[in-house]
């Protein structure tokens, strides 16, 4: 029985994680309420409250979570011996993958909210990552002298445009046939192209 209750607590946390990632990333922080996450998640104001003090620490959660997962992908990345495209076009593939597995969760990275300036203060961020990567390709002679801080925003930038337009259909195509010409223009973007 003990087992039961556990997977009924960690399964309502969950529930509850994901419903705020969903309308912190679609309805912002600030139009975000818990009542609203609760009412999403399908549990009680108790229930939240139960889990997690306020709204500020279930967002540190989710942000940590996927700050953390961007980071790694990109670090992991940068770590493999092989040219610098080969890994380039492997990291494209991995955050389309992961965008198509949860898009909120890069949509809600980069929400401009005091929150998540706190946050972000004490953590390696997938910017500073894909800077450090973007810089090892210019050191190793594979990319064009380049400002590596700005070509690393203007890509995340583009992928997180690209998921919300995605996510309020404003692109004429899904994001599944665009790929293709997502992947050609950031090659271009690094000086790949």
């Amino acid at each position: 029985m003990i087992m039961k209750k556990n997977f009924h607590i960690d399964s309502k946390r969950q529930d509850i994680i994901q419903a705020a990632t969903f309308l912190f990333a679609t309805k912002g922080i600030d139009g975000t309420s818990m009542k609203s996450i609760g009412k999403a998640a399908n549990v009680s104001d108790a229930a939240i409250y139960k889990h997690f003090a306020s709204k500020k620490e279930l967002l540190q959660l989710i942000y940590k979570k996927y700050n953390d997962y961007f980071t790694q992908m990109i670090d992991e990345i940068a770590q493999r011996k092989q040219p610098f495209r080969k890994s380039f076009q492997e990291l494209i593939q991995l955050f389309f993958e992961a965008y198509v597995a949860d898009q909120y969760g890069l949509m809600l990275l980069y929400q401009n909210h005091d929150y998540c300036t706190e946050i972000a203060i004490n953590l390696r961020l997938p910017l500073t990552a894909l800077s450090e990567f973007i810089q090892g390709g210019v050191d190793a002679g594979e990319l064009p002298e380049q400002n590596p801080e700005v070509t690393a925003t203007m890509i995340i930038g583009a992928l997180t445009r690209l998921a919300i337009f995605s996510e309020i259909r404003a692109l004429s195509a899904s994001l599944d046939s665009l790929f293709p010409d997502i992947h050609k223009r950031l090659l271009n973007l690094v000086g790949l192209l």
